[in-house]
Parts: structure tokens; C-alpha cells; sequence
């Protein structure tokens, strides 16, 4: 497969604790991925260590509904962890949370936000690649509503958000800021 674990169709509460990628994977680490339409909703993530992953350690994508996602307390690395609805006129992705997270070793966005309704991006922190550009933020927002992003921190990048489109809410100085 492409990843080491995935959910591809769930509703209700559910939760992913103490998942841990121990040696380098081939692909993904773990990929919230709607298939043929069906939802997925109602999923915690929770003290998972996804950082030896060869793509992407955390990927909400697919071609059905995301809802209802709290990602808190987890640790991070390589490359960026996703949450893009490629196809906002016929699904959506709301109520996203990603709080309390460390994320290392990224030389472009850390975290990235594409077409998503109601997201949470709070409390995290960053360490990127001394060759990341540093004009490249850690945290990419794209055609988004109602965000809300505050207290978090990066080092290795000047910015901490990246706004793109149309992006509605609030967003926070990062920490260490004024604001």
C-alpha cells in the first residue's frame, strides 16, 4: 500500500492513539482518505509518532466529506502534513482541529490547509531545515473560512502563517510576537 495505515470510511467517534512509525516507511504514514464518496468523521489522532515516513506523515485527502478531526499531541517529521480538499464543489472539510503538535525537519510548509471550513491551528511548534527557505511559512492556508490559528511557533522560517486566496478568521501573531 501506499501508506501504513488508513481510514477510508468512518462515522461516530473513533480514535488513533500510540500509532508509531519505528523504522523508515517506503510512502505515507497515516491517510484519513474518503473513498467513493462515504465520510470520514469523528477521529481523534492522539500521541502518534509519525517522523520516518519517506512521503507525507499525515495526509486528509480522498474524494468524500472529512468532519469533525481532532489531531492534538502528536509528533511530526519530514515532509508536510496535508489537509487538501481537492474538490470543494462537491465535498468538504470542516471542523479540523490540529493543536499541540511538534513538527521537524520540513524545508517547505510544515502544515498545510487547502479549502477547508471551520480549522483550528493552535499551540504548535516547528524546527525546520537550516535550508528551508525562509520565506516559506510553516503553516499554509489556502481557501479557507472560519480559521482560527494562534500561538504557535516555528524556527527556521520568518513566517509562521501563510495565507493564500481567499482565507476568512483569525490569525494570531505566533509566539514570541507582537500581536
Amino acid at each position: 500500500g501506499r501508506q501504513n495505515g488508513a481510514v477510508a470510511a468512518h462515522t461516530g467517534v473513533g480514535q488513533i492513539r500510540g500509532h508509531r512509525i519505528l523504522g523508515r516507511t517506503r510512502r505515507s504514514g497515516l491517510d484519513l482518505e474518503p473513498d467513493l464518496g462515504r465520510p470520514v468523521s469523528g477521529i481523534e489522532i492522539v500521541n502518534c509518532s509519525l517522523k520516518n515516513t519517506q512521503l507525507l506523515p499525515l495526509t486528509l485527502g480522498g474524494n468524500g466529506n472529512i468532519s469533525d478531526i481532532n489531531i492534538h499531541d502528536n509528533e511530526f517529521g519530514g515532509n508536510e502534513v496535508s489537509i487538501k480538499n481537492n474538490n470543494p464543489l462537491t465535498t468538504k472539510f470542516q471542523d479540523i482541529r490540529f493543536a499541540r503538535n511538534l513538527h521537524t525537519g520540513n524545508v517547505g510548509p510544515a502544515l498545510r490547509f487547502d479549502n477547508v471550513i471551520r480549522l483550528v491551528a493552535a499551540d504548535n511548534f516547528f524546527s525546520r531545515f537550516p535550508e528551508a527557505t525562509e520565506n516559506t511559512p510553516a503553516i499554509r492556508v489556502k481557501d479557507c473560512t472560519d480559521v482560527f490559528i494562534r500561538r504557535n511557533k516555528s524556527e527556521g522560517s520568518m513566517l509562521c502563517v501563510g495565507p493564500q486566496g481567499i482565507v476568512t478568521g483569525t490569525i494570531g501573531a505566533p509566539v514570541g510576537q507582537p500581536g
